[in-house]
């Protein structure tokens, strides 16, 4: 099960609860009453009650769940929050939070990835679907050459050799004999980079064409929804959780077949940011 972030919150007990639920530590109501030097009945009277922890308390606790500075601050200001005596207090700690929500909400992030081609070698890359495809694909070991690539991929084997050339070329895929090696395994796009859109826009012309093959395995769902805005912002925290499970499960998953993955969470409104 992927744990939730932090910034997925905006009440921290919740958020604790939360971790207490899918047993994140044995014993943890008594671990944070240690960690924050009070009572385990304090601790019982704040997840269930009225009562706050303190600001000192909050620190400690922080520390003790190993948060990285901005998670911290954020845990902060959520204690500040539901600390807050009027309306005004409330709303400024509320767009700190929003804000510092916002910084820590990007992919990238997630991913983990540095971006590592020239800028004139990165538009080639995005140009096409097929060069991330094949990049990632020479992981699969019954797909480590232009043949078997060309077959799978329903691509011409001259189409497929001359991507090749290009990504051994920017040492992303290696050649030993016939065979084919992935080089370095990730790339990622800044949300600004002018490539961005043609990036998405390949995968979803690929997603789009996909909906004619009606595999079994895969799964396609496109809805509208209302909502708040302050939900829209949680729920954009969740996929942002699910993605970084994502990234973690394939980082450790034996490379057997090629998936693709589009999400998109979007407003249907003009200047609702």
């Amino acid at each position: 099960m992927t744990r939730k972030s932090v910034f997925s919150f905006s009440d921290y007990k919740t958020y604790l609860r939360y971790l207490e639920e899918v047993k994140f530590l044995k014993g943890f109501r008594t671990r944070i009453a240690e960690a924050s030097n009070c009572q385990n009945a304090f601790v019982s009277q704040v997840l269930n009650g009225d009562v706050n922890f303190k600001l000192e308390q909050a620190l400690k606790i922080s520390s003790f769940l190993k948060l990285n500075a901005d998670e911290q601050q954020f845990f902060l200001w959520m204690v500040e929050f539901k600390r807050a005596g009027t309306t005004e207090l409330k709303k400024y700690f509320s767009q700190l939070m929003d804000s510092l929500r916002q910084k820590n909400l990007q992919v990238k992030d997630r991913a983990n990835a540095p971006q590592i081609l020239s800028a004139e070698a990165q538009t080639k890359y995005y140009s096409s679907w097929l060069y991330s495809s094949l990049h990632i694909g020479v992981m699969i070991p019954t797909l480590d050459t232009v043949s078997s690539l060309a077959r799978a991929l329903n691509v011409s084997e001259k189409r497929v050799e001359d991507a090749v050339n290009f990504l051994i070329e920017n040492n992303l895929v290696e050649r030993h004999g016939n065979r084919l090696k992935s080089g370095r395994a990730q790339i990622h796009l800044e949300n600004d980079s002018p490539d961005i859109h043609k990036l998405h826009t390949n995968w979803r012309v690929e997603a789009i064409k996909s909906l004619d093959s009606k595999k079994k395995n895969d799964l396609h769902y496109s809805g509208v929804s209302s909502l708040s805005r302050s939900d829209a912002v949680k729920i954009r925290a969740m996929f942002l959780d699910v993605l970084e499970g994502y990234f973690r499960t394939v980082e450790k998953s034996p490379e057997e077949t090629l998936y693709v993955v589009n999400l998109d969470f979007f407003t249907l409104i003009n200047n609702d940011d």
